[in-house]
């Protein structure tokens, strides 16, 4: 009993259960009979709670401590099984075998699990994929674990569930880069702007308030598209997409031409100035004005065409924080095109302005 309890300290690797065998096994190997071998151990069922109390104390206490060996990182025929460690503070793990990344990229239905009494205390869930193969549901082994909050709630936050998707999303799904700024004249911060686009890779770059008074800027391996406000100052648009991505303007009449089969895929940025739309309430979008008012039919209009408005967080600090302001909005066809959204500071040398979008879009 006692070199079980050393081994359930020691053996991190090693299941209870198959370290309880390997001693029955051992005892067997001594010429001890199935019978006997009761006066020497106790049974499973009873032993088990001590055993497991025993290895508690030596696991890790946070996932700061967890280092996994090489072991754990491959599979039975020494292939990769971790795919990534995201070694932050959520410490997401996920695990593949090729096997597994064959099935799912055949299936065009994935099916979800979480299972949470498997999970380690210090995590809140196991997350596993399944694909189905030659008619049966299989574990693909993509696992990603979810940490438990700090706080220690016990129902997952909507952005813990949302950073597990995005984990998925950047394996399977061809993301770009994007970016959005509302910079009240790029002019002055255009060489900030190129620095950032070379610095993040970005692959496309949305500019409002513009105030070209020329069309001559561009941005060294983007295509330029710039759209100027004519016979008034202020305003302008301008559109950056990397070379890598072929990209060409398209106009009201290419859009009516009938040889033009199809225009699919639409993400729209700017400042629309919708003060009265309360955008933080997520997908409900109330507005605090009732009648045939711009808020109103801007809703209308976006329910209609069943468009999506990305951006819940304040686009324009203010000083006192009971006021948060959202006002530059990203507009999307699909619901799940947009993964993932960062507020990043202004450009240039000021405290106030509209904050910089950065996101992730599924072209």
């Amino acid at each position: 009993m006692g070199r079980m309890k050393k081994r359930s300290a020691s053996e991190a690797h090693s299941t209870i259960d198959a370290i309880y065998d390997s001693e029955v096994e051992k005892l067997n190997q001594n010429g001890i009979c199935s019978d006997s071998i009761i006066l020497y151990l106790k049974p499973f069922c009873v032993l088990k709670s001590s055993l497991y109390y025993i290895r508690k104390k030596t696991l890790p206490q946070s996932t700061d401590e967890i280092e996994l060996p090489s072991k754990l990182s491959q599979t039975t025929e020494n292939k990769s099984f971790l795919l990534f460690d995201t070694k932050d503070s959520d410490r997401i793990f996920c695990n593949y075998s090729d096997v597994g990344f064959e099935i799912l990229c055949g299936n065009e239905q994935w099916h979800l699990d979480g299972t949470f009494s498997a999970a380690p205390s210090i995590y809140y869930q196991l997350f596993i994929n399944h694909g189905f193969y030659n008619n049966e549901t299989n574990t693909t082994n993509l696992e990603s674990i979810e940490r438990q909050s700090q706080q220690g709630e016990s129902n997952p936050t909507s952005s813990s569930w949302f950073s597990k998707i995005n984990t998925i999303q950047q394996i399977f799904v061809n993301m770009s880069k994007c970016f959005y700024t509302n910079d009240t004249s790029i002019c002055n911060k255009f060489a900030e702007l190129e620095l950032n686009s070379k610095i993040e890779e970005l692959d496309l770059v949305f500019v409002s308030e513009t105030w070209f008074s020329e069309n001559n800027l561009r941005q060294q391996g983007f295509e330029s598209f710039n759209y100027i406000r004519k016979n008034k100052v202020g305003g302008g648009v301008s559109i950056f997409i990397n070379k890598n991505l072929n990209s060409y303007e398209i106009l009201d009449n290419d859009v009516c031409n009938s040889a033009v089969e199809q225009v699919c895929g639409l993400i729209i940025c700017g400042d629309f100035n919708t003060l009265k739309i309360d955008w933080h309430l997520g997908t409900l979008n109330l507005c605090q004005t009732e009648g045939d008012t711009f808020e109103n039919n801007f809703l209308d209009s976006l329910n209609d065409c069943f468009f999506r408005q990305n951006v819940y967080e304040p686009t324009f600090p203010m000083f006192y924080e009971s006021h948060k302001i959202i006002l530059d909005l990203v507009i999307t066809d699909d619901s799940f095109r947009i993964y993932n959204i960062e507020h990043g500071p202004p450009l240039g040398k000021t405290n106030i302005g509209h904050m910089n979008l950065k996101l992730e879009d599924d072209l």
